[in-house]
């Protein structure tokens, strides 16, 4: 009954996701314009984006009887939260950088330094964003979130601290154990309303009894998880460094080779989980593999040398 228009079988949207959002951020630019041989940009922004888009758990305020919690909820309220595009660090830093030697430079009255360390360029790009929100779910029986959706776990009020185990993100993981070890405890073996974590259908455990951050919804109830990044639980944030270096030969007034070196992924760096959408993260409390990672960045580093004659 407490779902968005019961008599029918499901609504669309012709305008698109409608929503309440609000964001705030911190942004500063620092640029150093070209001068000693050097040119750099800083760009760095703080941001927090929240909204209730995406999940409902009801068209309708949520009385404290359906919630595990025994919290009244506002229509819509229970939903929000951060956004699922919400990275709180995003930074950026470019710059090109002439070598100080040869010709009017350190060492320009030697003939050695003018041939083998003058004229050099270096550009540097490196990018860091955290990681994007999780959103964790569950799967539902017949008695559970009836109606409401995507079906949302309950939290554990037992449980403290962060669900995260086994260290860092990627950790230990090699391309033959993708996907087999766990970044999160507490996932739960069944769909049996107010199992908690570790149930299977012959062992269940109650939520009031588990040690695990999420319990399954009771009948007919609502779970109370946040919607996006429940424990701040987030995917692995994201940087890359890319560099390359010139150098312009002149071989005549008006004739010139100039030689490059690109690099890609200077450090070699392997994003595991993608951060579109978190797809490769697993999130369901119910599945075997909650909290395993399914994918790993193909980028892996890679040079690029060019040469390019002018006259």
């Amino acid at each position: 009954m407490l779902t968005w228009m019961p008599q029918y079988s499901g609504t669309s949207d012709p305008w698109g996701n409608i929503a309440i959002a609000n964001y705030n951020a911190f942004q500063l630019s620092v640029s150093k314009r070209a001068s000693h041989g050097l040119s750099l940009n800083v760009n760095y922004t703080y941001s927090r984006h929240i909204d209730d888009a995406g999940t409902q758990r009801g068209g309708y305020d949520l009385p404290a009887s359906v919630t595990a919690s025994g919290r009244a909820w506002v229509h819509n309220r229970i939903d929000r939260s951060l956004s699922i595009n919400s990275q709180p660090q995003n930074l950026s830093i470019y710059g090109v950088y002439q070598l100080p030697f040869g010709k009017g430079h350190y060492g320009g009255e030697h003939f050695l330094v003018r041939a083998l360390l003058g004229g050099w360029q270096t550009g540097q790009i490196f990018q860091y964003s955290s990681g994007i929100p999780l959103a964790i779910v569950a799967s539902c029986n017949a008695t559970q979130n009836v109606g409401q959706g995507t079906c949302m776990p309950d939290l554990n009020p037992a449980f403290s601290g962060s669900p995260r185990i086994n260290g860092g993100w990627g950790s230990g993981i090699t391309a033959a154990t993708l996907g087999m070890k766990q970044n999160f405890a507490g996932g739960i073996g069944t769909m049996l309303s107010g199992d908690g974590a570790g149930s299977t259908t012959t062992a269940r455990i109650a939520c009031s009894a588990s040690t695990g951050p999420f319990c399954n919804s009771g009948d007919y109830m609502v779970g109370d998880s946040p919607r996006i990044a429940p424990y701040n639980l987030r995917g692995l944030g994201l940087y890359r460094l890319t560099s390359n270096i010139h150098r312009t030969f002149d071989l005549t007034d008006r004739a010139k080779f100039i030689f490059g070196v690109d690099c890609q992924n200077v450090t070699n760096h392997t994003t595991f989980g993608s951060n579109a959408s978190n797809k490769s993260i697993i999130v369901n409390v119910n599945s075997a593999t909650f909290g395993t990672l399914n994918a790993a960045s193909s980028d892996a580093r890679a040079f690029q040398f060019s040469g390019r004659f002018t006259f």
